[in-house]
């Protein structure tokens, strides 16, 4: 039976707000998001100001999270760190949605030995530590930058969505309405795109969710590692390694951005688990 756009809607918003947790981690990236496109307005100073004699300050209404060794803003850095944080997380999705999902559906729906080929590939990628793999391609190309950075993650994040995919693909091609829009002359391009991919996006939506919170953590662990943004940027990861030095007498500076990545990724495991149960056909009554 075919519900309409008004009942699915209400289901969903009422398992996503229903649930404390889920309301948090939702409202949670929202302010984010928010921050991290008003940051220019919200930051009360520039995050690379220089102020030396400004160093050290513990926080306090002038500073809210306090100065760190070079006399900048703790509070300002963390804001503006919002905007690489996601939008790295962004731009390695997109890339490794755009193929993941590619090879998968291809895969799921041509099988044969092309769909063979492709998931033995895909498992080549899932073998090595995403971490790892990141570290030595960022090692290879001798260029610590956010960009590399992007790429270097983005080799190994591709492969879950491209299994995911394969395995949407090998269910809803036996369905009734893809056989029937095969039998009407629909090529294989227009079935994929009109008729499978819509079908099989609630779990890649649903994984896309939760890995934006890992791909902010694993994207700060290699900046923390030193394989990401320079010193002086403001970007979480590096913001933890650069106050580790002063972490007994100066704690915020390294405590004030490790807990904007211990929330960040909390709010979108929490956001991923209220969308999975939005996108599962029983809780919503189907």
């Amino acid at each position: 039976m075919m519900l309409s756009v008004s009942r699915v809607t209400r289901d969903v918003t009422r398992i996503f707000f229903g649930n404390p947790l889920a309301a948090f981690g939702v409202t949670v990236v929202g302010l984010l998001i928010l921050a991290a496109l008003f940051a220019s307005v919200v930051a009360p100073h520039d995050p690379r100001e220089v102020r030396l004699e400004s160093q050290f300050l513990p926080p306090g209404p002038g500073h809210w999270f306090g100065t760190d060794s070079a006399g900048s803003d703790v509070f300002s850095r963390v804001i503006f760190g919002s905007r690489e944080a996601l939008g790295t997380g962004v731009l390695v999705l997109a890339i490794s949605l755009s193929v993941g999902c590619t090879v998968g559906l291809f895969a799921g729906y041509a099988g044969g030995a092309i769909g063979e080929v492709l998931m033995r590939v895909t498992d080549m990628f899932l073998a090595f530590p995403g971490l790892l793999l990141a570290m030595a391609v960022v090692a290879a190309l001798r260029q610590r930058t956010v960009w590399t950075l992007v790429v270097a993650v983005s080799l190994r994040w591709w492969a879950p969505y491209a299994r995911i995919s394969q395995a949407q693909a090998l269910s809803i091609r036996e369905h009734v309405f893809v056989e029937a829009a095969r039998s009407l002359g629909a090529g294989d391009a227009t079935i994929l795109r009109r008729h499978i991919l819509p079908n099989a996006l609630g779990p890649i939506i649903v994984q896309a969710t939760l890995d934006w919170g890992n791909v902010i953590l694993t994207m700060a662990s290699l900046s923390f590692l030193g394989f990401g943004a320079q010193p002086g940027e403001p970007s979480w990861g590096r913001m933890v390694t650069d106050g580790l030095q002063h972490l007994r007498g100066y704690w915020w500076i390294s405590v004030f951005p490790g807990l904007a990545i211990l929330f960040t990724v909390l709010a979108f495991n929490l956001a991923g688990d209220s969308a999975r149960d939005a996108f599962d056909p029983r809780l919503r009554g189907e």
